[in-house]
């Protein structure tokens, strides 16, 4: 219940914090995904994230537009996460301090997925088509006008990954 109670006020917090030309933008807006990766990277077992630093996620420049990347970046920032942007070509040499990694092309997305696999870095979207696809561990959708997690299993397993059992019980699941 206290998750369930938690998950409701960070989703009004953040939709009231973000604006509504970034709802029209992009399924989930920026800042309340970056709220919402916040909350799911403290339910990730396998990282003991250190509370008095900031994790450091690398967004994937690639097929953002600028707007949403900017938004990104702010709504990351408000949330106590370092960000690195990369293009998808020098990815390798960003992931080395990295804890995450956000990636929306599907161009680009299998290159991505092998590296976040070999670098074991937790791989987030907020296309969930790519979590569908099997190229990201976790992706944000809209589902009746609230933001849904989807977590593919298999994806989340290569990458050295495992996320709490209350969180998975919230999420949309692929196998």
């Amino acid at each position: 219940m206290k998750l369930r109670v938690t998950w409701a006020l960070l989703v009004a917090a953040a939709i009231g914090a973000s604006g509504p030309a970034y709802a029209r933008a992009m399924a989930v807006p920026p800042a309340l995904q970056a709220a919402i990766i916040k909350k799911v990277l403290s339910y990730d077992t396998t990282v003991a994230l250190d509370p008095a630093a900031s994790p450091r996620l690398v967004i994937v420049r690639d097929g953002i537009a600028e707007s949403d990347l900017q938004a990104l970046q702010t709504g990351f920032a408000a949330n106590d996460i370092e960000i690195d942007v990369a293009d998808a070509s020098t990815l390798a040499e960003h992931l080395a301090n990295a804890v995450a990694i956000y990636i929306s092309d599907e161009r680009i997305a299998r290159n991505v997925a092998n590296a976040a696999q070999a670098a074991h870095v937790l791989s987030f979207t907020g296309v969930s088509s790519l979590v569908d696809k099997g190229f990201v561990s976790v992706g944000l959708e809209e589902n009746n006008g609230r933001p849904k997690i989807v977590v593919n299993l298999t994806r989340l397993q290569k990458e050295g990954h495992s996320l709490a059992a209350g969180l998975l019980a919230l999420a949309r699941v692929v196998r």
